[in-house]
């Protein structure tokens, strides 16, 4: 068996730099807000986490064929694409919501140039882009889960604030429940939590 190239401090120092740290200071466009005490928005490296958190712990009382590693390191990479690309909101116009899909692309593109020398790191994120295996599509249905918990935290307010309609919320809210149906069970969890909140349309902006 061959040995590792030998790693060097500057390689680690740019993995750092222009990964780690720009995750942390991307701002996810959603209607969520971490709680009902502060009203500052979860960023990308936080989201990365919390997801990696959920999937991994209800991932064997739901499938226990998944492997629970495999989901912690598609969870933690699934979206740094959105260093280069950003985040954008599942209330985005359709022309933003194309858009997104071609600059993730060309995202992925520069990631595989740049960290060629960390195949760990690429190989998981085209895992998880590419959907390919049973464990990137329960991540890819969790990850639209998540936030319909967030939102409990903090009810109505988020909606009022960004001026979100009940009919908007229908409308928006069904390319999530699209991509939470990768997972059937997790697509189940998906429409009870999304039929609760149909119930309360006081939760909604209202065009008075």
């Amino acid at each position: 068996m061959s040995k590792p190239d030998k790693l060097s401090v500057e390689e680690i120092q740019r993995l750092v730099h222009d990964i780690a740290v720009p995750f942390y200071l991307i701002d996810r466009d959603m209607d969520i807000q971490l709680s009902d005490k502060q009203s500052r928005k979860e960023t990308d490296a936080e989201h990365a986490w919390s997801l990696a958190l959920v999937a991994c712990a209800v991932a064997p009382r739901i499938d226990d064929s998944l492997d629970v590693g495999k989901i912690a390191q598609l969870a933690i990479v699934h979206d740094l694409v959105e260093i280069h690309a950003g985040d954008v909101s599942i209330w985005a116009d359709d022309n933003a919501l194309e858009a997104k899909e071609e600059n993730e692309a060309k995202a992925l593109q520069k990631l595989t140039k740049d960290f060629a020398s960390f195949p760990w790191l690429i190989e998981n994120i085209t895992e998880y882009e590419e959907k390919s295996s049973n464990e990137a599509l329960f991540v890819y249905a969790v990850d639209k889960l998540i936030p319909f918990f967030f939102r409990v935290l903090v009810k109505p307010t988020p909606f009022e604030r960004k001026k979100i309609t009940l009919e908007q919320f229908k409308t928006g809210i069904q390319r999530s429940r699209r991509k939470a149906q990768s997972h059937p069970v997790i697509g189940q969890y998906f429409d009870d939590m999304l039929d609760m909140f149909l119930s309360h349309p006081e939760y909604f902006y209202s065009q008075k």
